[in-house]
Order: C-alpha cells, then sequence, then structure tokens
C-alpha cells in the first residue's frame, strides 16, 4: 500500500499481483491493483497517446473487487472509473490532469 501512496504504480502493480495471487479472494488488494493499473494506464493515455494501450487488466481488478465486495460503498466510484477506462478520451479532464508538465 505504501508504493501505491508514493505513486510507485509499476512496483504497487507487482506486489498487488503477488498479493492477488497468493489470496484471491482479498478485496483489498484487488482495488489497489485496480487503482494502481488505472493511473498506470491513464498517464500513459495522456503522455503517450499514440502508443497502444489496453486497460483490459485495470477493468478486470474492478470487476474483481467488485464481486467480492458485493455491498462495497464505492462501488459507484469504481464503475465511473472502469467508464473512464472503456472511453478515455470522453473524459479530456481526467487525461489532463495526468499530463507531465513539460517544462521540468
Amino acid at each position: 500500500k505504501v508504493l501505491w501512496h508514493l505513486e510507485r504504480y509499476e512496483e504497487a502493480v507487482q506486489a498487488f499481483e503477488q498479493a492477488v495471487g497468493l489470496k484471491s479472494d482479498y478485496p483489498e488488494a484487488w482495488i489497489l491493483l485496480a487503482e494502481s493499473l488505472y493511473e498506470m494506464h491513464l498517464t500513459k493515455m495522456a503522455n503517450n497517446p499514440d502508443e497502444p494501450a489496453d486497460p483490459q487488466r485495470a477493468i478486470q481488478a474492478f470487476q474483481n473487487y467488485l464481486s467480492l465486495r458485493m455491498g462495497a460503498s464505492d462501488r459507484q466510484a469504481v464503475h465511473k472509473k472502469i467508464d473512464i477506462l472503456r472511453d478515455p478520451k470522453a473524459h479530456p479532464e481526467v487525461l489532463e490532469r495526468r499530463k507531465a508538465d513539460k517544462n521540468d
């Protein structure tokens, strides 16, 4: 979880993939894996729009989380993120927030 909070998403993905590999019914690992993949995907789309991007891993991780947490209080927010992953260009503000500062 520390890696996710530090925005070290690639490392976080590796850790959370190990966690769900060991315990596939662990919803907290699924949501953090999904959130990490979500951030990686959208950051890539915002900064390298010509590179192919596949959001399926993030979508599947979100869906796994929802199937384990049927009454999740964040269900609506998770569905919104799935919608964004399916059509990120319909949400330009989401991509804009993830663009790297070109002045650095």
